[in-house]
């Protein structure tokens, strides 16, 4: 359950986002839904991840063995990352601030057999509990939220030592503000 105090500095999260992100939830894994460009661009992506990944805690071209590795994925919304890593072996992870978007992917996790903790928190939770992993992802989230320091920094204190943080957002480009929105439009 999200913290919801309003302690300044601890609560870094935007009311407008999670409740634009719920009515889209449902929509996470539809091939034809409003993610439809996300779930594109998102296997791209997800090749640049595992190369990182196997970069840093593989062995000369062996990939790591993804069953040692922890991760968390910062604002996982549908699983769309937590997902394909999890089915590699990893032990993931996946926050969101939206309580739908986490139901969302528990089911789809569920229905397609694989093994991903989902939690409904912020990141300044898992900071309060002194967790680390080995791999922290935050990927579309930073721009989502008021205070985008505290949000990296978070992330950064829950990387282990040795670890890796990936973290990844659109450019500030009248480009890659136009073509996310023609995507997730048509």
């Amino acid at each position: 359950m999200l913290d919801k105090s309003k302690k300044t500095g601890e609560v870094n999260f935007s009311e407008e986002e999670i409740l634009r992100f719920d009515s889209l939830a449902e929509s996470w894994w539809d091939p034809n839904g409003k993610y439809k460009t996300a779930l594109e661009f998102n296997r791209a992506r997800l090749d640049v991840i595992k190369a990182q990944i196997e970069n840093h805690f593989g062995k000369g071209n062996l990939p790591p063995d993804y069953s040692s590795l922890s991760i968390v994925d910062i604002g996982s919304g549908g699983g769309l990352i937590s997902e394909p890593l999890a089915k590699l072996g990893a032990n993931v992870t996946g926050i969101d601030a939206s309580a739908v978007s986490v139901e969302v992917a528990k089911r789809h996790a569920e229905k397609s057999g694989v093994s991903v903790t989902y939690k409904h928190m912020l990141s300044s939770e898992l900071v309060k509990e002194a967790r680390q992993y080995d791999i922290v992802i935050n990927a579309e989230v930073v721009e989502h939220v008021p205070d985008q320091q505290q949000l990296i920094d978070e992330c950064a204190s829950l990387v282990k030592p040795g670890g890796m943080l990936i973290l990844a957002t659109l450019n500030r480009t009248v480009k890659s503000y136009v073509l996310p929105l023609l995507g997730l439009n048509t």
